[in-house]
């Protein structure tokens, strides 16, 4: 693992996994730190491994932007999760060949997170080998997040949950530039509402393409027989907007 701080003042970690933790201090980049991975992924500014996850990026409140790039995530249970953290960047990193009882999401994003940029990375072969959970496995989840979230420019292939899917309440996330292949069980991107979560909002899909996506009969939470549409919104008003420019190819 190697880390570099940019011009613009962006902290950008490239290489192999990392063994220990990355701890960001509240101040300037250059104070950043590296110290043995605590017991709770939970401490401030937490950046390592935790529990179920490759990569946790946990209570990251600062200004300075941090970049995880060129990562490989293959045969993981789950990949990277960022939980109420501002200002990070997932960018052209390998997300392959995750299955698991308990397989969610190569990102998961959750708890109020916000500029969370997701761009130019591969997601492929995603899948929940729970019985009871088969078809909740996506490439992105985002879940309780009220904040901006871009998702742009990334490959969705062989998902076999909604490649896209936010959750309780999440607004603000741009689906634009995608390709997908052979994803998908309800939408490419969907919306899921349960008892009294919150609804979402204000999310948009614009601008993907895809093909080959004729959705699973029988997944756990869809009708059998049922296809796939290109956005879909469980037991809530419509919070998904096509703003167009999707096409096959």
């Amino acid at each position: 693992m190697t880390s570099r701080l940019t011009s613009s003042g962006t902290l950008v970690l490239t290489g192999a996994a990392m063994s220990g933790a990355l701890a960001l201090a509240a101040g300037p980049a250059s104070a950043a730190t590296h110290p043995a991975a605590p017991t709770s992924a939970a401490a401030d500014g937490y950046v390592g491994p935790c529990s179920g996850y490759a990569l946790c990026i946990h209570n990251k409140r600062s200004a300075t932007r941090l970049t995880i790039k060129g990562k490989k995530y293959l045969g993981k249970r789950n990949g990277i999760s960022i939980r109420n953290s501002r200002n990070v960047t997932i960018r052209g990193n390998t997300f392959r060949g995750f299955a698991a009882n308990n397989t969610y999401a190569g990102v998961h994003v959750r708890g109020k997170s916000t500029g969370i940029i997701i761009e130019n990375n591969t997601f492929q072969n995603i899948k929940n080998t729970s019985p009871r959970d088969n078809g909740w496995a996506h490439g992105v989840y985002i879940v309780d997040s009220d904040g901006t979230k871009v998702i742009g420019n990334n490959k969705f292939i062989g998902i076999e949950g909604d490649p896209v899917r936010v959750r309780d309440g999440s607004d603000r996330t741009i689906v634009s530039g995608n390709t997908f292949n052979g994803a998908g069980a309800r939408a490419l991107f969907s919306d899921w509402h349960s008892g009294r979560e919150a609804c979402g909002k204000n999310n948009v899909f614009k601008n993907n393409k895809y093909k080959g996506v004729p959705g699973r009969s029988g997944a756990a939470g869809y009708k059998r027989g049922s296809t796939v549409s290109l956005v879909y919104t469980f037991f809530c008003p419509p919070s998904i907007k096509n703003g167009g420019g999707n096409r096959k190819f």
